[in-house]
């Protein structure tokens, strides 16, 4: 696994480093009087002073055999299959990228939840990424690979953005789709995606990104514009072993933050997540990680109407009879739009509080949070 540094570092120019200048600089320099030739060492040395000095450590592949994983050390963390992170098993199932974040006591990083394609060819059903036999091994889920290394480029801010190219197995409707994904230093707890159509795909009525495991954190707070939606109100009345029903927000709803970005939210109601163990005397769907807000957010210069959010829940966890302790939690959660090449979405996690993300909780009659 490579940690990739990209380091700017510049030392003032000082009087005993003029032997290493040109000759006629230095000839230049002999003419004028002492304080001039101060001033003028001093005006090199803030010219070479870089705007922000960088010391960022990318984490990404470097041979063949290393795990599919990229992010910023101390920041938000990604991969795909067989990517785990641990080193140990696979991650997850195929055809999901992973998200980990350090979210433990002690710094280490749990995992958080899956982000799944979920294409819609013009005329046909959705594709499913994890649920889809490849075509090319006849196993469950599509294949996800990075054809090329990651890219790391210093951004005119001084900033550093990390890039990836994701393409994903052509899908059984026709869609035939590739991700950008990126992520900045600045912003270490999320990462952007840009959705793209590859020549040989079928036309794409929708392509969306969606986070799959929302009750692995028991996440059963909706955080919207001016209202906090809970699962167990509106899911209170289902008890089911599948699904429970769509909910569907629209753009009316959603939180907009100074920039223009909308934004939505979940969270957990738990204080300490950690001290819950669904299936006693294991460590199967626990969580051991600190409360988190998983947010997605869609950047301000293509919004309209057509925007929304879409969650749905679950009683019992994926695949089991299981039930959620604490009752039914929201699972998938994502923003949908038609689309459009080059479409863009921004997946974050982080410890602090939805009202520090600019989601604003509701208000009483004499403006106390309620």
């Amino acid at each position: 696994m490579e940690r990739c540094r990209l380091q700017m570092r510049t030392q003032p120019i000082m009087s005993n480093q003029l032997t290493a200048l040109p000759q006629t600089f230095k000839t230049a320099l002999d003419r004028l009087g002492k304080i001039a030739r101060l001033f003028l060492l001093a005006a090199l040395a803030v010219c070479a002073l870089p705007s922000r000095a960088r010391d960022s450590d990318w984490i990404m592949p470097r041979e063949a055999a290393d795990p599919p994983e990229w992010g910023l050390t101390g920041g938000m963390m990604f991969g795909i299959y067989p990517g785990s992170l641990s080193g140990h098993g696979t991650g997850g199932p195929r055809g999901l990228l992973r998200i980990w974040c350090p979210t433990r006591r002690n710094g280490s990083y749990s995992l958080i939840t899956f982000i799944a394609i979920e294409p819609v060819a013009q005329g046909r059903a959705k594709g499913f990424s994890e649920l889809e036999r490849s075509s090319l091994d006849n196993k469950i889920g599509k294949q996800i690979s990075a054809p090329e290394s990651a890219s790391v480029r210093v951004l005119p801010s001084g900033e550093e953005e990390l890039k990836i190219k994701l393409q994903i197995e052509r899908f059984s409707n026709g869609a035939h789709v590739y991700l950008f994904v990126t992520q900045r230093n600045d912003h270490p707890d999320e990462i952007r995606f840009s959705i793209h159509r590859e020549a040989d795909s079928a036309p794409l009525k929708e392509c969306t990104l969606t986070a799959t495991w929302g009750n692995f954190t028991r996440s059963r707070q909706l955080w919207l514009k001016d209202e906090v939606i809970d699962s167990r109100e509106v899911y209170k009345d289902y008890h089911g072993n599948q699904f429970a029903p769509d909910l569907k927000i629209p753009l009316s709803r959603l939180s907009r933050l100074p920039n223009g970005d909308a934004i939505a939210g979940i969270t957990t109601n738990e204080r300490n997540p950690a001290a819950v163990y669904p299936v006693s005397d294991s460590k199967h769907f626990h969580y051991g990680g600190a409360p988190v807000t998983q947010y997605w957010k869609k950047p301000h210069k293509r919004i309209d109407d057509s925007l929304c959010v879409r969650v749905n829940g679950r009683f019992v966890y994926w695949s089991t009879r299981q039930q959620v302790p604490g009752g039914i939690a929201f699972e998938n959660f994502e923003m949908r739009e038609p689309f459009y090449e080059g479409q863009a979405f921004v997946f974050g996690v982080t410890t602090m509080r939805p009202d520090q993300l600019g989601l604003v909780p509701p208000r009483d009659d004499h403006g106390k949070s309620k």
